[in-house]
């Protein structure tokens, strides 16, 4: 499904039948998207949306790319093999926790964003500036690597193996639960708790 929009009031999308394989979003200026959703792969980019609500009831595509800007909320995000997500000021992208997490996560978020539930089975890799992640409680990632400036903050970063950060004026919280085999860390003005 290719779907290319500008300036709608509300698209919705019929996903009661089975959910296309690929979903190719390009939208600007739309008050709301509903019921996105695909089973092998999703690339959003879109501008000042009001909210995109994915339908991951039935489907979780093995692959998101996701590049959006100036929005209000992404909800029920997942993806089975690798999420890649792109974020300038957005206000909410939460991951849903009805699937397992992605193998490979990688965010990059600035300007006010936040993610919600962020996880990854392999590799976690966030990096921004002034926005907030909040990883998953449930799920540690074999290895995490966060690069952050300018008011990042990420709460609840945990891995198995190795976790490597690289941090200035930010705040990074690591769960207590769970300690990696190593940690290799460089902070200038940042909180590593």
């Amino acid at each position: 499904m290719y779907i290319a929009t500008d300036r709608l009031g509300l698209l919705s999308i019929d996903s009661a039948a089975a959910c296309p394989k690929k979903t190719f979003l390009a939208a600007r200026s739309i008050q709301n998207i509903e019921n996105l959703c695909a089973s092998e792969e999703m690339n959003i980019a879109a501008t000042t949306i009001g909210s995109i609500a994915i339908d991951s009831s039935t489907a979780c595509p093995r692959k998101v790319l996701l590049s959006i800007q100036n929005m209000t909320t992404v909800s029920n995000l997942c993806a089975s093999e690798e999420m890649n997500i792109t974020l300038r000021n957005v206000m909410n992208v939460s991951v849903t926790a009805s699937w397992p997490c992605p193998k490979l996560a990688a965010l990059k978020i600035t300007q006010n964003s936040s993610i919600a539930n962020a996880c990854a089975q392999d590799s976690l890799e966030i990096s921004g500036s002034n926005s907030t992640v909040n990883v998953s409680v449930s799920d540690c990632a074999a290895f995490a690597t966060v690069i952050g400036s300018d008011g990042l903050t990420v709460n609840n970063l945990c891995s198995t193996n190795e976790t490597r950060i690289q941090a200035t004026n930010s705040t990074i919280h690591m769960t207590k639960s769970r300690c990696p085999l190593v940690a290799n860390i460089t902070a200038t003005d940042s909180a590593i708790v």
